[in-house]
């Protein structure tokens, strides 16, 4: 069934509801800004540390990247609500949701320190602990965030999001050089996190619920908190599909040419992150309506990026090269196009996902483990860099495809 048309929030009359334009520019430059500075704390923390400890805080980096599913799945879930409903109630459930996330990942994560230390070869389980704190107070802001993007705050929006990357390397990067150690780092990773998660907080509770004062509260769907589980799992499968070819190309490359492989990635990673404004400003359309203008308007842009990537790949490599890490990765500079094609299909993949979970079409989850199996078969029956490049972009093509598909059925049968 189409999700019912709000007239409210189509037509906020928020001072900070800017233009698509403008909001896209505003989010684009926030997000990128906090990304460098996010960035920023990843070359600060390698050259403060010593490469044993930088080892362990690298490896709880990925651990915290993959449970921020959690934050990420419950924005979208705030986000599709916040769309369509201005109750008052219905903001307070999506800050509790937060707020469980957050105590149910410090309960779980604090139980099972000692194993994770154990198997990722940690000094202790303390930094797990802040690790999963840290995505804890990802999962409140995540709730917050997800209002703010819902109502279309982009002002609010960017601000939380520019916050974040600063907070990451100011109060992470102080706690580094104060404390140069896998605890040190991840007590700085998790104090930088609760800055946006204040801001957000505040911004929701002093602005979001004023407005929504007299709003009445609409009653909560049967599936509305089973939803955000369901969230989370599509996002988990796309994060597993996205990388489990670099976890891969370890096994199956030496090292001089995983290395290669790795840094190729560099590339595709800045064509993948790069348009993640797009679906940010889109996404609330999306919820709104199921029209096929606004989903091909997201890829469009999306195409357009990577086409420029990719052109400034081929009529500058010098300048690719030494992006992705200077003359020692030479090798790969013939195939970095290619790597910008990877990451403008992943791209593409991200604007369906996000299009599919604005209209719980959850079932589009098994064409997301299923390429992710494929994937991983295929790579582990490869040799080089080429032939994991190749397989790799084939595979995402092909989720690709089935993903366009199941867009254009479910808009088909609403």
């Amino acid at each position: 069934m189409k999700p019912a048309s709000n007239p409210a929030a189509d037509t906020s009359t928020s001072a900070q509801t800017t233009t698509t334009g403008g909001s896209a520019a505003v989010v684009a430059l926030a997000m990128t800004l906090g990304n460098v500075c996010a960035y920023g704390f990843v070359v600060l923390a390698a050259r403060s540390m010593i490469p044993a400890s930088y080892g362990q805080v690298g490896a709880l980096l990925g651990l915290l990247l993959v449970v921020d599913v959690v934050a990420v799945g419950l924005q979208a879930n705030a986000a599709r609500e916040a769309a369509t409903h201005t109750g008052r109630g219905q903001t307070r459930r999506s800050l509790r949701r937060g707020l469980i996330a957050l105590a149910a990942l410090v309960v779980f994560g604090t139980a099972i320190s000692p194993v994770v230390a154990r198997v990722l070869d940690l000094d202790g389980p303390l930094p797990v602990v802040l690790t999963t704190l840290a995505a804890g107070f990802l999962a409140v802001s995540g709730s917050a965030v997800g209002i703010l993007q819902g109502r279309e705050r982009w002002t609010s929006f960017a601000a939380v999001q520019l916050s974040s990357g600063i907070s990451r390397l100011v109060v992470g990067g102080g706690a580094i050089l104060l404390w140069p150690t896998p605890t040190g780092a991840l007590f700085g990773v998790a104090a930088g996190a609760a800055v946006p998660m204040t801001i957000a907080w505040l911004t929701v509770t002093n602005r979001v619920l004023a407005d929504d004062r007299e709003a009445p509260a609409p009653s909560e769907e049967p599936s509305t908190r089973s939803s955000a589980l369901h969230d989370s799992h599509m996002l988990l499968a796309l994060l597993v599909l996205s990388n489990c070819d670099v976890l891969l190309v370890r096994h199956v490359l030496e090292g001089h040419d995983s290395g290669l492989y790795a840094a190729g990635l560099i590339i595709t990673k800045a064509v993948l992150f790069l348009p993640q404004f797009v679906i940010a400003v889109a996404f609330p359309s999306m919820v709104r309506s199921d029209s096929a203008q606004v989903v091909l308007k997201a890829a469009g842009v999306v195409v357009g990026l990577g086409l420029l990537i990719a052109g400034g790949v081929l009529l500058l490599p010098g300048l690719a090269l030494t992006v992705v890490g200077g003359p020692k990765y030479e090798e790969v500079a013939g195939s970095l196009w290619a790597f910008s094609l990877l990451g403008t299909v992943l791209s593409l993949i991200n604007v369906m996902v996000f299009r599919l979970i604005a209209h719980r079409r959850y079932a589009a989850v098994a064409p997301l483990w299923v390429g992710a199996a494929c994937l991983a078969a295929e790579v582990l029956t490869t040799s080089s860099v080429s032939q994991v490049l190749t397989v790799t972009i084939a595979t995402d093509t092909a989720v690709l495809l089935v993903l366009g598909w199941l867009t254009l059925r479910s808009r088909a049968t609403t």
